[in-house]
């Protein structure tokens, strides 16, 4: 027994059984055990990762979607493809005007028939221009100086020698001019075609020769009025309306705001011709009817829509659909990443940003487009305010009081950073410019209330229904203009202005030769010709 009970104890224990050994126990076997835990560790962070991304790029799609159905409920495009813009019959557009076609798209300008406007327009005494909204007309005694022409005369030959001095000098461009007075009648002005995205597109109209064209006609205008051609004056305002109509509302902010400043140009000529007293009837009528069409407040919104539609689909062409940003200038500036000091990136320190965007999920852009989406919204909520629009200038100052903190901050935050822009200035100015044309056009019919009777009414409604069907409303809160007759042959007539306080016809002004308007206080007034002091110096004397 004992024997048994040795050799028992001695034997070998059974062997345990041995277990398949699979695919993975296979790989595992060939990884030296020193690198399995790091090789587990690295595979696992490279599945969180894409989790992360997968899940960004799911929760970024997703805010997007849902937002872009919801302004598609109210009947807003958020992306370029889905905006619907008419095309303006060939026929019936004042932009395919020759001269236009050949000149007026940026970087394709024949620069040969551009020439004559570019050389007239360097020699225009631009800083003699007028401002009707302090009642100062142009000033023609440093418009002589300007032009080399002499100074010793009375101030009406003063007038007549410096309007025939500017005449002459823009003599050479009549015949083009006339092309434009005979086009300047057709219904629209397109200069793009409306298809294309306006960041993107290569026929994009020239700020520059619009503007410079503009102040060539409005010179012109201005002399013509100075020596009684008032017919040919009214022609010069056509041209500068048909340019006006083909930026207002268009599709960035900067093309409408070029636009509200080509229509200031107009209504400076109107209120140097009605200053004068020499628009007769049928042309006060003509415009009248101009100045009752402006929109130039509620088309800023317009706008500002376009825009947002732009930038966004862009950022989906160029971000996320996988074009390179960097070959686009306007994307490239609401790309987070910019070059140590300078804007100009030296191709090392490109090719990083390419590389560090390409690792941007594809989600933060969409988070962006609906922050930046959301922060228009906010800050103007005319954006998508129905019906006729009144603006309300303490509303427009509390919604950007309470949007400033909420633009820049977080990665979602790029594009509102650089995309939101100064709504307050914006439409201010547009605001300020809507009056005055509401003015304007209140003065057309107060001016044939007098050429008929002989002075001017009691009240606006005597105006009505002949002379002008209603008042143009006050574009501040949407109230009637006020009007006071202060004598047979003199008036008051204003906007409250932005501050939304009748401030009995008083006009606040900032100081300067000739002082301008301090938008922020006074009332908005229609001013009656203002002389201008006289020189410290002689005008010989002036730089």
């Amino acid at each position: 027994m004992g024997e048994d009970s040795s050799a028992f104890a001695q034997a070998p224990a059974p062997a345990a059984p041995s277990l398949p050994r699979g695919r993975v126990s296979r790989i595992l076997g060939l990884i030296p055990p020193g690198l399995r835990l790091p090789l587990v560790l690295a595979g696992a962070l490279a599945v969180l990762v894409l989790l992360f991304y997968a899940e960004e790029n799911w929760r970024g799609r997703r805010a997007w979607v849902r937002y872009r159905r919801e302004q598609a409920a109210r009947g807003i495009a958020v992306e370029w493809k889905n905006v619907k813009i008419a095309r303006a019959p060939e026929e019936k557009n004042f932009a395919r005007t020759p001269f236009l076609q050949a000149v007026i798209f940026r970087g394709q300008s024949d620069a040969r028939r551009w020439a004559p406007f570019a050389n007239a327009s360097r020699q225009l005494p631009l800083g003699a221009w007028g401002n009707c909204q302090t009642g100062y007309a142009l000033d023609w005694e440093a418009a002589a100086f300007a032009l080399g022409a002499s100074t010793n005369l009375a101030a009406e030959a003063l007038r007549e020698h410096a309007a025939a001095a500017i005449l002459r000098l823009l003599e050479p461009l009549e015949p083009t001019l006339d092309e434009l007075r005979a086009s300047s009648r057709r219904e629209f002005t397109q200069f793009a075609d409306p298809g294309g995205n306006p960041f993107d597109r290569t026929k994009t109209a020239d700020f520059m020769v619009v503007r410079s064209l503009t102040q060539i006609l409005g010179f012109h205008a201005c002399a013509d009025v100075a020596l009684g051609r008032e017919e040919r004056a009214l022609a010069d305002l056509r041209v500068i309306h048909a340019l006006a109509r083909g930026m207002i509302g268009g599709p960035t902010l900067v093309d409408h705001m070029i636009g509200v400043a080509l229509h200031g140009h107009l209504q400076q000529v109107f209120w140097e011709g009605w200053a004068a007293r020499r628009w007769d009837e049928k042309e006060l009528t003509e415009l009248q009817a101009v100045f009752l069409s402006a929109d130039l407040a509620g088309t800023l919104f317009q706008s500002l829509r376009l825009e947002r539609a732009a930038l966004n689909s862009l950022i989906l062409e160029h971000a996320i659909e996988g074009r390179t940003p960097a070959k686009n200038p306007i994307l490239r500036n609401v790309i987070p990443i910019q070059g140590p000091g300078s804007s100009a990136l030296d191709p090392l320190w490109e090719k990083f940003i390419q590389r560090l965007e390409a690792q941007i999920p594809r989600g933060w852009y969409y988070q962006n487009m609906v922050h930046y989406s959301r922060m228009m919204d906010a800050l103007a909520p005319n954006l998508a305010r129905p019906g006729p629009l009144r603006l309300s200038p303490s509303e427009a100052e509390a919604s950007w009081s309470r949007g400033q903190s909420r633009i820049s901050g977080g990665p979602f935050s790029w594009v509102a950073s650089v995309g939101i822009p100064n709504f307050r200035k914006a439409e201010m100015t547009a605001a300020r410019w809507q009056a005055e044309a509401g003015l304007a056009a209140i003065v057309c019919a107060l001016e044939r209330h007098r050429r008929i009777r002989g002075a001017y009414p009691e009240t606006l409604q005597a105006l009505a229904p002949q002379l002008l069907d209603a008042p143009a409303a006050d574009p501040i809160g949407g109230q009637p203009m006020r009007y006071r007759r202060i004598a047979p042959d003199r008036f008051l007539l204003y906007s409250v202005g932005w501050n939304e306080r009748d401030d009995d016809g008083r006009m606040a002004l900032r100081p300067g030769s000739p002082p301008s308007v301090d938008l922020e206080r006074g009332d908005w007034v229609w001013a009656w010709p203002q002389e201008r002091e006289p020189s410290a110096e002689p005008p010989a004397a002036r730089p």
